[in-house]
């Protein structure tokens, strides 16, 4: 028997209960597309949460009646998170499609859209703009010696 790449998809990731959906959309970060919104919750820094990229969908009756259409924007979100799932960070993502909103033929592109986003968010929680970048000291709190004057741009 064959072992599985660590990183390949698996039917299982998946989130299944109302508690992990409501981690997920009460404390994450938002994505948002023109039909959809992608909710991320990264796993606590203490090793807590999935080790793996795991998905949630929600698809209200709002968006539409007919659950011939519901079920196919599940089927293309599901294919889109497979496609992406190797290269998608450890965490929990929810897609809520918006109520009011036709789902367009473009959903495939604007779910890649969304992915490439969430793959390129800062991983590391820097507050920085830059991963890994140290924190800048603005000229107002830097120490000066009594006595001293600041140079201004007049000083050249």
């Amino acid at each position: 028997m064959s072992r599985a790449h660590p990183n390949a998809f698996r039917p299982d990731a998946r989130l299944h209960s109302p508690a992990q959906y409501q981690r997920v959309l009460r404390a994450s970060r938002c994505l948002h597309g023109a039909t959809v919104r992608l909710h991320l919750h990264e796993p606590n820094r203490a090793g807590k949460g999935p080790r793996k990229a795991r998905l949630g969908i929600t698809v209200s009756k709002r968006v539409s009646k007919l659950a011939v259409i519901r079920n196919r924007f599940k089927r293309i979100t599901r294919d889109s998170f497979r496609r992406h799932y190797p290269m998608l960070p450890p965490g929990d993502y929810v897609i809520v499609a918006k109520s009011g909103k036709a789902l367009s033929e473009g959903l495939a592109q604007e779910l890649a859209l969304l992915w490439q986003r969430a793959i390129s968010l800062n991983p590391t929680g820097d507050t920085g703009t830059m991963a890994g970048s140290t924190t800048v000291t603005p000229a107002s709190e830097t120490s000066n010696p009594v006595g001293e004057r600041r140079p201004s741009s007049s000083d050249h």
